[in-house]
């Protein structure tokens, strides 16, 4: 029996990645995140079996095990994305490649090339469809929430793109790994290490920070979806409303919450997030987001312009107009405006 230093980072791996997979399961309740980690525990061990033992069996389920990751990737997101998300029984269906990998690999003698090649293609629809999945959410975030671009979204892009280029590596390592033999266990001690650095990478991020994403549910998934399957000119008008929203946002002025919400201000004016969203898109021709924003931006303009507040910094402006950040202040403002704040503080100083 020969162990060598690649068996010994697999090992470590194995152990890495079935801790992580287990708080993620116990403490966080992220089912497929939890099982994705578990599965590369049992492949990683399973390729370290094989490669010392050299048993067949383990070969195959090793093997097998890959047809998994890509459906348990999609699912994370979709967990981590939408909070009421549950699964169904129907969900069960995107464990059919892998049952028939491990079928066909146990009764037939299926070329490894042929099944890494079936791998690549499932990895590229699953990424499709976990990309399309960020994109809706980027929308949904658009439409009822006014805090921008929350940072656990541009943390799981970051995650996604990570994965995707290791899986990029991954199809180079096969291919270089079929031209040049003598270079496979160089090969798989880079792609060991990337993967090392990955899982501490997300479990940094994670420990970091605890609440990544907003309280996004379905409910308002549907509000977005609706809103993007016609145009405003499909929809009735809604001059009451309007008017409606109009008042309330000049008497209350609700912008002025960092972190008020498209059900927040329907709740407030007795009307539901639906038509709310509705109203806004066909009046104002934006995004919820876009229409909070905006009035923070003339609430902050006229503030820079009170005499009173000429001692004030632009941080206390952002926030007194309900930014949460002078990131998202500085970035709203001159996406509406054209310029940054103290561009547009310095042009008003001398007429106040």
């Amino acid at each position: 029996m020969l162990i060598s230093w690649l068996n010994v980072f697999q090992f470590l791996l194995a152990i890495l990645s079935f801790i992580l997979g287990y708080y993620l399961y116990s403490t966080k309740r992220c089912y497929a995140l939890s099982g994705y980690f578990f599965c590369l525990a049992i492949h990683t061990a399973c390729r370290m079996i094989a490669e010392i033992e050299g048993l067949p069996m383990v070969t195959d389920l090793s093997n097998s095990v890959r047809f998994i990751y890509a459906p348990l990737v999609y699912f994370s997101i979709r967990e981590l994305l939408y909070q009421d998300f549950r699964y169904r029984p129907y969900h069960l269906v995107h464990l059919l490649p892998f049952t028939l990998a491990l079928t066909s690999v146990g009764l037939f003698s299926v070329n490894s090339a042929y099944l890494s090649s079936m791998v690549g293609l499932l990895i590229i629809v699953y990424l499709i469809a976990s990309y399309r999945l960020l994109f809706q959410f980027s929308k949904v975030v658009e439409n009822t929430r006014s805090s921008g671009t929350p940072s656990g979204l541009r943390w799981l892009r970051r995650v996604l793109y990570i994965y995707s280029a290791l899986i990029v590596f991954e199809g180079l390592r096969h291919t270089m790994d079929l031209m040049i033999l003598e270079n496979i266990y160089l090969s798989d001690m880079i792609f060991t290490a990337i993967v090392s650095f990955f899982l501490t990478l997300l479990v940094y991020q994670g420990m970091r920070s605890p609440s990544l994403l907003p309280p996004i549910n379905s409910e308002e998934r549907a509000i977005t979806l609706d809103l993007e399957a016609g145009t405003p000119r499909e929809r009735s008008p809604n001059p009451e409303v309007e008017q409606q929203l109009a008042n309330f946002m000049q008497q209350h002025k609700p912008f002025l919450n960092p972190k008020i919400s498209v059900k927040e201000l329907a709740k407030e004016l007795g009307i539901s997030a639906r038509l709310l969203s509705e109203v806004i898109n066909e009046h104002y021709d934006c995004n919820f987001s876009e229409y909070i924003n905006k009035a923070r931006i003339i609430e902050s303009q006229a503030l820079m312009a009170a005499p009173d507040n000429r001692e004030k910094s632009l941080l206390d402006i952002g926030l007194a107009a309900g930014f949460n950040s002078k990131t998202s202040f500085n970035v709203m403002f001159k996406r509406y405006t054209g310029q940054t704040p103290s561009s547009y503080r310095s042009q008003i100083s001398p007429q106040s």
